[in-house]
């Protein structure tokens, strides 16, 4: 409703136009997949629920900060490309907030 159509409206250019239709039609994907999945009955207990959220809680903590499309999905690839690329994201980021502050007192 608004994003996309902003999107549009700031920038002329038809590359973006093209990434624009990619990524409503992968939303679409997603918002038809969530429609299936909401029908079905829960296949995971509460306990196992919980233990996943606070899995994934931990494990945010040192995932990357940024998108890193090429890398391994799987493990042990993806464990170990992740934890350089959340160290590599993580010094990039304090660099930038770092550089950002410098230049803003100018």
């Amino acid at each position: 409703m608004v994003f996309y159509p902003a999107v549009r409206a700031g920038i002329d250019d038809g590359a973006v136009e093209g990434l624009v239709l990619e990524a409503l039609e992968e939303h679409h994907v997603v918002k038809w997949t969530l429609s299936e999945l909401d029908g079905l009955d829960p296949a995971c207990s509460r306990a196992f629920l919980d233990e996943l959220g606070e899995s994934l809680a931990k494990a945010k903590q040192s995932a990357p900060t940024h998108p890193h499309p090429r890398s391994p999905d799987e493990p042990p690839d993806n464990i170990v490309a992740a934890t350089g690329a959340a160290m590599v994201d993580r010094a990039r980021d304090a660099g930038r907030a770092v550089l950002r502050k410098t230049l803003a007192k100018r």
